[in-house]
């Protein structure tokens, strides 16, 4: 996953992410499509625990296999009893499970992630779409193919697949991981950023 990253000035990876699914999240996740500044850069880098402070959000992966998507709702205050988080459990089929809105001076804490879970990554990488699946023109880069992804969780339970969240945008996305030599048809069966 990591290989499919494309660095300022670098070439195009070899790696390539194929986004074939993509999901709706429940209305309190809206503001993952217009991150606040401090969160422009993505979550890629923050651990999530089950903790306050910890957390900045992004994505996360639980024993059951399934998915949160955790969304700051007052960053500003974490590590005071103001913190608040929103998280959105999805299941492997892209069903929202469950929303709950957590506040830390309730006592409240995140459900702890899967210990063998992977760290999430983000920054621009090598993407496409299958077709009926959009990537939001905000989201892409200098380059044909290159996406921003606010974040990218491989999963724990299955190396075939790929959970992004793309900035500009209020979906999880379920995505597959691709080489060169498997995207030669890429044209014929895949939309670039900003395409329909």
């Amino acid at each position: 996953m990591a290989d499919a990253r494309w660095g300022r000035g670098d070439e195009a990876p070899n790696d390539f992410l194929r986004l074939t699914d993509e999901f709706d999240l429940p209305p309190q996740l809206a503001g993952l499509a217009d991150l606040p500044d401090h969160l422009k850069q993505g979550f890629g880098g923050n651990y999530v625990n089950a903790s306050f402070p910890a957390p900045n959000g992004g994505l996360v992966q639980y024993q059951d296999k399934s998915i949160g998507v955790i969304m700051p709702t007052s960053r500003t205050n974490l590590g005071t009893p103001n913190a608040q988080m929103d998280l959105a459990v999805v299941d492997q089929g892209g069903g929202v499970v469950s929303y709950t809105h957590y506040v830390e001076r309730d006592g409240q804490e995140l459900p702890d992630p899967f210990d063998l879970g992977n760290d999430q990554l983000s920054g621009y990488f090598r993407v496409g779409a299958v077709n009926g699946v959009t990537i939001p023109a905000v989201a892409g880069g200098d380059e044909d193919q290159k996406a921003y992804l606010t974040s990218v969780l491989a999963d724990a339970f299955d190396d075939s697949v790929v959970w992004v969240l793309v900035r500009g945008s209020a979906k999880l996305y379920r995505a597959s991981m691709l080489w060169t030599s498997l995207i030669d048809d890429a044209p014929d069966n895949a939309s670039c950023v900003g395409q329909p």
